[in-house]
């Protein structure tokens, strides 16, 4: 976050082949990952999707912790506290790395 390291990890596209969905699974899949995250000592997640799917783990507007993104999105760039009040004071713009901009969504 403006130029500063935290551990803070960037979750990528989440998708379930089409005739597998309204099975469960990707919430299966958010849970799993999330708990890895806390595991693997993460502070907060951010991402970039859909604003009425991803609240359901947690995940709120990235903007209320003053969190902004380099693509522009704005309903759609959330983050999650993985420990309490852990974006508290972080503020400012999240950079992601060189390689999620070459990924193709």
């Amino acid at each position: 976050v403006d130029g500063t390291n935290h551990s803070i990890a960037g979750i990528g596209p989440l998708s379930v082949y089409e005739l597998h969905r309204c099975r469960g699974i990707g919430g299966l899949l958010m849970e799993e990952v999330i708990e890895q995250l806390k595991t693997d000592g993460c502070i907060a997640a951010v991402l970039l999707g859909n604003p009425n799917y991803y609240p359901r783990f947690g995940f709120k507007p990235a903007s209320q912790f003053d969190l902004q993104n380099e693509y522009g999105a704005d309903d759609a760039f959330m983050a999650m506290e993985l420990q309490p009040d852990a974006l508290k004071n972080i503020g400012g713009m999240v950079q992601y790395v060189s390689a999620f901009a070459e990924c193709d969504a």
